[in-house]
């Protein structure tokens, strides 16, 4: 909304979005955001026009990602040190759309891990994955490393 509103300088994701949500006007795409603002799903899907501007040398695309890592390390930091235990290393693993970005935000989170001695660690499987192992664990008698074998994420699919 910045560079929508004139208070940053107008560059390639004032174009993209312009061109993207074939708006004839900046208003047309405050609009648009405004429009989807209660539906996480939808907010979310506006990344996709801030990763091709980061793609195309926007650094003001880029910063912003730069700032995304910083909050998630920021959230990762603050329940290490609630859940920290003396001598044992916090494992932490990121999931979700901004891992299509991990070229601008992983370099950056991975400090923040640092900070509290962390270990980074791919994820095995997809978010709903771990839920589902949950209920199954807490309301089956199926075997749980079965059901886990079956639902392994290969790391092209992350």
């Amino acid at each position: 909304s910045k560079q929508m509103d004139g208070r940053l300088k107008r560059n390639r994701l004032y174009d993209i979005m312009m061109d993207e949500l074939y708006a004839s006007d900046p208003e047309s795409v405050i609009c648009a955001a405004e429009a989807c603002s209660n539906d996480r799903s939808k907010v979310a899907g506006f990344q996709k026009y801030l990763l091709m501007a980061a793609k195309a040398g926007d650094a003001s695309a880029a910063a912003v990602y730069i700032d995304a890592a910083d909050e998630l390390g920021q959230m990762a930091y603050a329940a290490a040190k609630q859940l920290m235990i003396p001598g044992e290393r916090l494992n932490v693993t990121l999931s979700g759309g901004l891992l299509y970005a991990r070229t601008y935000i992983f370099e950056r989170f991975l400090q923040w891990i640092d900070k509290f001695n962390g270990q980074f660690m791919q994820s095995e499987l997809f978010p709903v994955q771990g839920a589902a192992l949950l209920a199954v664990q807490k309301f089956s008698d199926l075997n749980i490393e079965h059901v886990k074998a079956g639902m392994m994420c290969k790391e092209e699919d992350l």
